[in-house]
């Protein structure tokens, strides 16, 4: 159960950063195209303005994506906290892991038509 909460939470990160860095990118907070034109050799092409600023363009755009950061790390944890509020674990000892309990429901549903099917032939 935890490896599926780490699961929940990586991802909410990663969509809360997609959607952080797309919110700023348009609203033109970050200045440096995401995706770039390339060339033939596949290097970006940039202009030469847009060159001697590339400095410039990674500092903003570092310590921007170092606010979203943030901003993405304290709304993860408050998700957590209130989802760990509302979902309780079960942390019994004998409980079976997934991959048992996938096996066995398998067999259920296997022995749930064989007997359904037993059932046509007996009427």
């Amino acid at each position: 159960m935890r490896s599926i909460k780490n699961f929940f939470l990586i991802t909410l990160w990663l969509v809360v950063m997609s959607a952080g860095i797309y919110v700023a990118y348009n609203r033109g907070v970050i200045k440096v195209p995401l995706l770039a034109q390339k060339d033939s050799s596949g290097i970006a092409a940039f202009s030469p303005a847009e060159q001697g600023n590339w400095e410039k363009a990674f500092a903003e755009a570092s310590s921007q994506i170092g606010i979203l950061s943030q901003r993405g790390a304290e709304t993860a944890n408050t998700s957590s906290q209130v989802l760990g509020e509302f979902i309780q674990v079960n942390e019994a000892g004998g409980e079976k892991s997934t991959s048992e309990k996938a096996l066995e429901y398998g067999r259920y549903l296997y022995c749930q038509q064989v007997v359904k099917e037993w059932e046509q032939v007996q009427q």
